[in-house]
């Protein structure tokens, strides 16, 4: 493990340093807009990083109730937890194309609370207050 700063705190000054010291200093506007898009993607990396792990947990956790049949039980860290992840995700679009998905409300309410997560990580300002239908 690396000592301070971390990969989380590097991209995050990265971010700050493009926005608000590079972007106000040029003059070109199309140099200008690149910069800020270089910044957020910065920004969305970091929150990735940050929030990778619960979400990880959350989402492993969610498909397994979904496919409880499908991986054996017990704690998976690390490459291990998302290739699990990769594996029901793939078994549970198989299971949907198929029809064979076991209770679709239950599918439903987790397809619907994974994509609110990745959104919240994407563009954080998107507003996750309406119902999707």
């Amino acid at each position: 493990m690396q000592d301070s700063p971390s990969k989380l705190e590097l991209l995050r000054a990265l971010s700050v340093f493009l926005k608000e010291d590079i972007r106000p200093a040029l003059s070109d506007k199309s140099l200008q807009f690149r910069t800020l898009i270089a910044a957020n993607l910065a920004r969305i990396v970091a929150d990735e990083i940050q929030a990778e792990e619960g979400e990880d947990h959350k989402e492993l956790a969610g498909l397994k109730n979904l496919i409880p049949d499908y991986l054996e039980a017990g704690e998976l860290s690390g490459e291990a937890r998302k290739t699990a992840i990769k594996e029901l995700r793939l078994e549970l679009s198989k299971r949907i194309r198929s029809g064979h998905a076991t209770d679709k409300s239950k599918v439903f309410d987790f397809l619907k609370e994974d994509l609110k997560a990745k959104l919240m990580i994407v563009n954080p300002r998107f507003s996750t207050e309406l119902e999707i239908e």
